[in-house]
């Protein structure tokens, strides 16, 4: 499974509060562990929520994006798109999707930049429902 990396987890966890994504009775997480003297981070799935933070894949970050938005506060319709560049991956958001512009090497690390650009902007909420 592909997610998007530490980092980017940490920050969109310490934004969002948002839960780790559950795999039947499991929840997929970036854990510390120690191999000798060599601490490590591993994406595990477990089954307790102890953890650095959440991983967070593509398909989640999806399903928390809005669907459409048309407050006031930013004014019309709104739309989200993901496009595979040459070198990279360019996620939008926006009334002509250029608002909003996350670039990375990875759908997953666009999406969660991009899902980090929306909730500091206030667009996206982190507190709300987590079962979408």
């Amino acid at each position: 499974m592909t997610t998007a990396n530490l980092e980017l987890c940490k920050e969109l966890y310490e934004l969002s509060g948002w839960e780790p994504p559950k795999v039947g009775d499991h929840y997929l997480i970036w854990k510390r562990f120690q191999k000798g003297n060599f601490p490590s981070l591993t994406l595990v799935f477990g089954s307790d929520k102890s953890h650095i933070c959440p991983t967070y894949d593509l398909g989640y970050l999806l399903r928390k994006l809005p669907n459409e938005v048309t407050s006031k506060k930013i004014g019309g319709y709104h739309y989200f798109y993901l496009h595979h560049g040459k070198n990279s991956w360019v996620a939008y958001f926006g009334q002509d999707a250029t608002e909003f512009i996350a670039d990375s090497d990875s759908p997953e690390n666009a999406v969660a930049q991009l899902a980090i650009q929306l909730i500091k902007a206030g667009i996206l909420s982190g507190k709300e429902n987590n079962e979408h």
